[in-house]
């Protein structure tokens, strides 16, 4: 009997199969063109952007998540390096469950919690993107809306050169 092969994670592509989402079509969609006027979505660092629904940030959690705990590894050591974040903790295995090509789809992956300034978040997310193995790596900010004074302080000295 003929066998199906298994869906390409949402994420990153087997190279077999065409996605809309993933840029492996003929048109190529214009990020720039295609991005969003919610608040949430104006550049994450901006003045404009540190306060969302009336609440002021300076210091945000960025997640993403990997698959596998070496690139999880990687990924945080070097943006720590970069001093694009002050701390990064990575949380794994995890078991991520999505609905793929009309199907629920089960994987392993790692995920990264890196946390940072909120002025260095555009940096973060260019580096992310930049050297991620997904075609659209997860990335989520989420404001730190509270924390020891002495700890938040390190962490934005950590993020300085």
């Amino acid at each position: 009997a003929p066998t199906t092969p298994e869906p390409a994670h949402p994420r990153r592509h087997s190279g077999t199969q065409a996605c809309p989402h993933h840029g492996n079509h003929p048109k190529k969609i214009n990020k720039s063109k295609s991005r969003s006027t919610h608040p949430l979505n104006r550049g994450i660092g901006s003045e404009e952007s540190r306060t969302i629904l009336g609440m002021s940030f300076e210091h945000v959690i960025v997640m993403s998540t990997t698959d596998n705990e070496d690139a999880a590894r990687a990924l945080a050591a070097e943006v720590i390096e970069a001093k694009r974040g002050a701390c990064a903790q990575i949380v794994g295995p995890i078991t991520s469950v999505y609905r793929w090509e009309g199907a629920v789809q089960i994987e392993q992956e790692w995920r990264v919690e890196i946390k940072t300034a909120a002025d260095r978040v555009p940096a973060l997310i260019a580096h992310i993107k930049a050297n991620h193995s997904y075609d659209v790596p997860e990335i989520v900010v989420t404001p730190i809306t509270g924390g020891s004074t002495e700890y938040l302080s390190w962490l934005v000295d950590e993020t300085r050169s």
